[in-house]
């Protein structure tokens, strides 16, 4: 018994084969990075602008005249960061806002806008505003 080689072609070639799916494939991926580019483009234009207004705060205890003051007072700074976003000083605020600048912002409103962070190992706070309205936030910021 004897083994032969099968010299015949089959009907499609493995390079026609491969050809085609290469095409296929392109053709996918093409279409598919276009749509999530332009589904990406559409929900980043169609996002509301939010403007951001900031300063940043030296927080101290008065010192005596001759005494150096050598190391942050974490404690002290924590306390006025609490202070800066109480009801008291949120409703303050909102009162001048509406006399000085006719904006009509709740107390509560307020909060959700201000945020005060400590930088660390300093006596400093940033204040920052973030909102829709860019008119109001440099004075919040500054009050």
């Amino acid at each position: 018994m004897a083994f032969g080689v099968n010299n015949a072609q089959s009907a499609l070639s493995s390079q026609d084969d491969d050809g085609a799916y290469g095409r296929t494939r392109r053709r996918v991926f093409t279409i598919t990075a276009a749509t999530v580019l332009f589904v990406g483009l559409l929900y980043t234009a169609l996002q509301p602008a939010v403007y951001q207004s900031s300063a940043t705060v030296l927080m101290s205890a008065q010192t005596a005249t001759d005494q150096q003051m050598l190391d942050a007072d974490v404690q002290g700074v924590a306390i006025q960061r609490r202070t800066l976003t109480g009801s008291e000083i949120t409703r303050s605020l909102s009162t001048r806002l509406q006399e000085d600048f006719s904006a009509d912002v709740d107390p509560l409103e307020l909060r959700r806008i201000l945020d005060v962070i400590a930088v660390p190992e300093t006596n400093l706070l940033e204040l920052t505003a973030r909102g829709s309205e860019p008119e109001i936030l440099p004075p919040l910021v500054e009050s």
